[in-house]
């Protein structure tokens, strides 16, 4: 194997991967905000029934809205399901119905920070192949000598490839999946 064929091969494949990733990372940030405004509001709607429930009943603790702001969508998820669980109480029925909060905006909530999580979970292992599949390609232009020197080009530039590939599908994959949510 002549050392320019390496040289070519393995510099545009990092070069293709780093395109790729950025294309998947422009993917998943448009796909975040495509649902993100819907995200936001029903959190604030669950921020606003936390912050003035306390007026409501004394069986919830007192959260100043400055607080319920800046809570994580996991805290505002748990204190919105302590309220739906204590105002749906037939033993205990609150004087003061909160229009928000429902089930279905729940699930919604629900369904959405889960999907965040899923969007950003799928761009963490893309991210971590993809800087694998780059630091391969550097590793063999840095040593190109050994590999076409002993004979080994081949079989690590076949493996690279299937490597290469997975990555490829693993994105294609994650792109279709993330597409349907």
């Amino acid at each position: 194997m002549e050392a320019n064929i390496w040289f070519y091969t393995f510099s545009t494949a990092a070069q293709v991967m780093a395109g790729l990733v950025g294309l998947f990372a422009v993917f998943v940030v448009y796909k975040i905000q495509d649902f993100g405004d819907t995200l936001e509001s029903v959190r604030k709607q669950f921020v606003n029934v936390i912050s003035h429930a306390s007026n409501n009943t004394d069986d919830y603790v007192s959260i100043k809205y400055e607080d319920a702001l800046v809570m994580d969508d996991s805290t505002v998820l748990n204190h919105a399901n302590k309220l739906l669980a204590l105002y749906n109480d037939v033993q205990k029925p609150q004087k003061l119905v909160i229009p928000h909060l429902t089930r279905e905006n729940r699930d919604l909530f629900q369904t959405l920070i889960s999907t965040k999580r899923y969007i950003v979970h799928k761009l963490v292992i893309t991210l971590v192949l993809s800087l694998l599949a780059i630091a391969i390609s550097l590793f063999a232009l840095i040593a190109t000598n050994y590999f076409i020197g002993y004979n080994h080009a081949v079989l690590f530039q076949n493996v690279f490839y299937l490597y290469f590939l997975f990555c490829l599908g693993y994105m294609g994959v994650g792109i279709y999946k993330i597409a349907i949510k």
